[in-house]
C-alpha cells in the first residue's frame, strides 16, 4: 500500500548513546515541505501493519477494495528491505517495480519499504536524496508500524547505490548507523 509520510520533523536516538536524540527534518529543497511517498509491500500481514496510525498514512490509489480481516497475523519480521528505485532521478516509481518487489517480499519473508522520491525536473537534485534520507529515518523510527524489528536490510542498484551512499553519508553527522 502507498503511504504518505507527513512532512514533520521527528526525534531519533543516537546510535552511540540512545539517551541523546537528533532531529530529522522533512525535505525542503526546491519545493518546500511536502509528504514523502513510500510503498509498503508485505506478503504476510504482520504485527503493526494494521495499526490505526499506519492506516491513517495510507493514500488511496483507486477504488477501495473490501478486505476480509485475517484471523492471524504473522509475527514481526527479522528485517525490512528498504528499496530505492532506479530511473536516474527522472523516471520510474515504486509502482513500476512492484511486480518483482512482491516476489521478493514472498521469497525473503520480509516486508519491503520502497521509497517513491520526487522526480526531476519538477524536483531537482538534492530533493530526491533528502526524501530518501527522511523516509529511511522514518522507517527506522517507525519499524513497529512496518511489521519488523530493528534489523535493517537495504537493496539497490545503479542510481539506488548512489542514493544509498548519499544517505549513509547523511546519517553519520546525525549519529545514526550508516546503511550496510
Amino acid at each position: 500500500r502507498l503511504l504518505s509520510l507527513p512532512p514533520e520533523a521527528f526525534e531519533m536516538p543516537l546510535t552511540s548513546d540512545p539517551r541523546l536524540t537528533v532531529t530529522i527534518s522533512p525535505p525542503l529543497a526546491h519545493t518546500g515541505p511536502a509528504p514523502v511517498l513510500a510503498r509498503l509491500i508485505s506478503y504476510d500481514l504482520r504485527e503493526g501493519q494494521d495499526s490505526k496510525v499506519l492506516n491513517s498514512l495510507a493514500k488511496s490509489e483507486g477504488p477501495r477494495l473490501e478486505l476480509r480481516p485475517r484471523p492471524h497475523q504473522a509475527p514481526r519480521s527479522r528485517a525490512l528491505v528498504v528499496h530505492i528505485h532506479g530511473g536516474g532521478f527522472v523516471a520510474q516509481t515504486s509502482k513500476s517495480h512492484e511486480p518483482y518487489l512482491k516476489n521478493w517480499a514472498q521469497e525473503l519473508g520480509v516486508p519491503i519499504f520502497s521509497i517513491d522520491y520526487s522526480l526531476a525536473p519538477e524536483a531537482p537534485f538534492p530533493r530526491a536524496l533528502e526524501e530518501c534520507f527522511f523516509a529511511y529515518c522514518w522507517a527506522v523510527k517507525h519499524c513497529d508500524l512496518l511489521g519488523e524489528t530493528q534489523v535493517q536490510l537495504e537493496s539497490g542498484y545503479a542510481l539506488q547505490g548512489t542514493v544509498q551512499v548519499g544517505i549513509s553519508a547523511s546519517l553519520c553527522p546525525f549519529g545514526q548507523q550508516p546503511m550496510e
